[in-house]
């Protein structure tokens, strides 16, 4: 877990320093592609942490703090970087997540114990499941976002996307229903408790992340 938090964080910083130095649109698409491969591992592995590392009476005192650096990041994050754009440059909206991470860096060389590498969780990982999960969300974000400009189901793309969409989750059904661990155990929504927080969950990000994504459009 260390040293894959260690890789992750450590080349989401260099991908921050690239879009920070960014003069062209491929170099800044790479750069954001990469913070995003690298920072999506931030995410799972730090509820793993909480899951694993701390003991039961701390765990809802790690997810609340977990799910408190969730909420203030999309509303902080605008604020200050639309301040470093507004009075400085917009590369440091990116040069400040090098401190950061240097601090994390640190945490993470004290507090986590190294452990030797298990190859056998890439054997029986839910491949399946987890091709399926980025071809069906990955093809019905761009559906969504380019269908309007494209005139839906007029475009060729937006035809061969929607297939890939239905192929992927398609894929990921089959995961379910074949893997002994599916990448996402989607029985657990049936119950009630678990499924009364992913619709509360649901609902928040569509009204904060949805207006992160609208309100610059106006």
């Amino acid at each position: 877990l260390r040293t894959l938090l260690l890789i992750s964080v450590t080349a989401f910083t260099g991908f921050s320093i690239l879009c920070g130095i960014a003069t062209d649109l491929t170099t800044m698409i790479i750069g954001r592609t990469g913070q995003g491969l690298m920072g999506g591992l931030l995410i799972p592995t730090a509820m793993t942490i909480v899951a694993k590392r701390l003991p039961p009476p701390q765990q809802p005192i790690g997810m609340a703090l977990f799910g408190m650096t969730v909420i203030l990041g999309p509303v902080l994050g605008p604020l200050l970087g639309g301040w470093l754009t507004e009075n400085l440059s917009w590369h440091y909206a990116f040069f400040v997540n090098v401190p950061v991470c240097g601090i994390l860096l640190l945490l993470l060389l004290l507090g986590l114990p190294h452990e030797r590498t298990n190859w056998v969780y890439l054997r029986e990982a839910d491949w399946l499941g987890i091709i399926g999960l980025i071809l069906g969300l990955g093809g019905l974000t761009i559906v969504l976002e380019e269908g309007h400009r494209e005139d839906w189901f007029e475009s060729t793309l937006i035809i061969r996307l929607t297939f890939i969409t239905v192929a992927g989750f398609v894929m990921l059904w089959i995961g379910q229903i074949r893997a002994t661990k599916p990448v996402l155990k989607l029985r657990i929504v049936m119950s009630r408790q678990f499924g009364s927080v992913v619709i509360m969950a649901l609902a928040l990000g569509m009204v904060m992340y949805g207006s992160t994504f609208v309100i610059p459009q106006f």
